[in-house]
């Protein structure tokens, strides 16, 4: 096993590197994920492309836009847009690798008319809607506004992969559950569910697939928010039920705020996963979080890293960078600062050594960044960061950037691509009222 993080991060990092920083929110954005990131090569020309998913965007009336970005030239591949007053886009966004066919993406949409949750298919190349699929309403009242995706194998063999959606705002009878669901693509239908076992228990907040025991094909590991604290547990597939889980956090102490696959670091034919964690701002000097890696066979941290400046309703957002099996691996870290006045990112090594790191501040009122990882194109040794970031101030309006560098090869630290919207221009005052 690989020595790594094996330390705590006592003071602030200051390498800098050419890299433009990211980030994103406005009010109340700790409590409801506003972008949302996926890779695929979606056009099939070797290249990753990246899927980015703005739930929260003023624009277009504030229904979100999904982008897809070319991973060779980051141009715009294709942009999907909501309704005003009818469909909100971007809740969640997942690849769907279709064998040697071409892939397809999967997007979360808000029925803000009948209040329902809504999977819309799509072509990735192209953007073509396929179909749409209207999940049950989980609620008497209200919208369902939440919900996580993971993309699964074909479990029914009619060729098309199944989704993993988990619907933490799911209720039933008189009780607050949580839900996960697989969902066929092909029809719509729910092949399965399992709801929350405890009251309050919201399960699916974050959901993430990977082969998490020894039985060939992918599992599950979904984040569960029990009460103020989150937990995980892993899932089988199929004949969904509970393999294991983290025993739920105390008073302070630690508890989980993001999930990622970081495959089989240590050679036992099963994923780890990537746990980014918030710990309580009471009795310390200031907030922080911790970035861990946890295997479903033991309930103890496998390493684990200290991070500091986290803000205290934001854990650090994680993803590892060319995951594989037996690979050594590189870890992304994206937060905002503990006051909001900064994002921040850092990428560290197989022995826990920051490599690269970057703060941004001063610009805006709000930061937070998101993180995630794509492989190199063929042939190719090199790790890729993708880093979106949205800049929020507050009059609302924000701009989003997405970044990706080369980490690793012959091109180590160099700058591929920045793509770049920027915020929506305030509207002209009425006519006879000066402008501010």
């Amino acid at each position: 096993m690989h020595r790594f993080w094996e330390f705590a991060l006592a003071r602030r990092l200051t390498i800098s590197t050419t890299l433009v920083a990211l980030g994103l929110t406005g009010a109340g954005l700790a409590q409801s994920k506003s972008v949302e990131l996926a890779v695929g090569d979606l056009d099939r020309d070797g290249f990753e492309d990246v899927l980015v998913a703005d739930r929260g965007l003023t624009r277009n009336g504030g229904c979100g836009e999904v982008h897809a970005i070319d991973g060779r030239s980051g141009k715009r591949l294709w942009l999907s847009t909501g309704v005003a007053e009818s469909r909100r886009v971007g809740l969640a966004v997942a690849v769907l690798a279709k064998g040697s066919g071409a892939p397809w993406v999967a997007i979360g949409v808000e029925d803000l008319e009948r209040g329902e949750l809504v999977i819309d298919v799509l072509r990735g190349a192209s953007g073509e809607r396929i179909c749409s699929h209207r999940l049950r309403k989980p609620m008497r009242d209200g919208v369902e506004t939440r919900c996580s995706f993971a993309a699964l194998d074909d479990l029914d063999g009619d060729g098309i992969p199944e989704l993993a959606v988990g619907r933490p705002g799911y209720w039933r009878g008189t009780r607050d559950r949580g839900a996960v669901s697989i969902v066929s693509l092909r029809d719509g239908c729910e092949i399965e569910r399992l709801e929350g076992g405890a009251h309050d228990e919201f399960l699916g907040a974050d959901v993430a697939s990977g082969e998490f025991d020894e039985h060939p094909g992918r599992e599950l590991v979904a984040r569960v928010e029990v009460g103020h604290a989150a937990t995980l547990v892993w899932l089988s597939v199929p004949g969904l039920r509970e393999l294991s889980r983290l025993a739920p956090a105390r008073d302070g102490e630690c508890t989980v705020t993001a999930i990622a696959k970081f495959g089989d670091s240590d050679g036992d034919g099963i994923d780890e996963v990537l746990v980014g964690l918030r710990s309580p701002r009471s009795g310390a000097t200031q907030p922080h979080g911790e970035v861990r890696l946890y295997s479903p066979r033991a309930p103890l941290a496998m390493r684990s890293l200290a991070v500091d400046g986290v803000h205290e309703t934001e854990g650090p957002k994680v993803a590892a960078l060319f995951a594989g099996r037996g690979a050594p691996e590189l870890v992304a870290v994206g937060t905002p600062w503990e006051d909001w006045s900064a994002g921040f990112w850092r990428l560290f090594d197989d022995d826990g050594r920051a490599v690269a790191s970057h703060r941004e501040e001063g610009l805006n009122d709000y930061y937070a960044v998101e993180v995630a990882g794509a492989r190199a194109p063929r042939g190719e040794t090199a790790r890729l960061a993708v880093l979106a970031q949205k800049v929020g101030s507050r009059d609302a309006r924000h701009a989003l950037h997405v970044v990706v560098q080369c980490w690793g090869g012959e091109r180590w630290g160099s700058l591929l691509w920045i793509y770049e919207l920027e915020p929506e221009p305030p509207s002209p005052p009425p006519d006879g009222e000066p402008s501010k």
